[in-house]
């Protein structure tokens, strides 16, 4: 809308075509050991919302290994993977859930004693179960949102 209240189309404004530009790209693996480049093939396969990365890797690299068979003279070569970088959020999340857990349990004890310090951790580790029982039956798998959601929360 401009000004007075009237639409204004795009082509008033700008040259609207429709076309495509092939993309010129090239793709190379470089070997550390001999300081070369080889050329190379490569391409990106992603996984469809929900479904589980560490499920999904899993049955990738079995399909692969499958295929290495029938092609022997070809190499194969893994250059990202989201599987270890998930693997270590998690692992940070449970180490950082044990301190947190500890922590709150050492300044709840000091205020209000031991029988309510026990108390509170036990509901505290039946919700936090809970909430990864109802995620898993929602399909949601466990990322960096649900990590800083659960630690918020806390």
């Amino acid at each position: 809308m401009d000004v007075n209240g009237k639409s204004v189309k795009v082509q008033d404004v700008a040259s609207v075509y429709l076309g495509y530009a092939q993309q010129a790209k090239k793709s190379f693996v470089m070997d550390a050991n001999v300081g070369e480049t080889q050329n190379a093939l490569s391409f990106q396969i992603k996984k469809s919302p929900g479904y589980s990365v560490e499920t999904f890797v899993a049955t990738l690299k079995t399909t692969v290994d499958a295929f290495k068979k029938t092609t022997p003279q070809l190499k194969y070569v893994e250059t990202l993977s989201q599987a270890e970088s998930i693997q270590r959020t998690y692992g940070l999340f449970i180490e950082n859930f044990r301190e947190t857990a500890l922590l709150v349990f050492v300044i709840i004890m000091l205020f209000l004693g031991f029988r309510a310090s026990w108390l509170i951790m036990i509901s505290f580790l039946i919700v936090y179960m809970g909430n990864f029982i109802y995620l898993k039956s929602m399909g949601y798998s466990f990322n960096n949102i649900i990590s800083f959601a659960l630690i918020l929360v806390l």
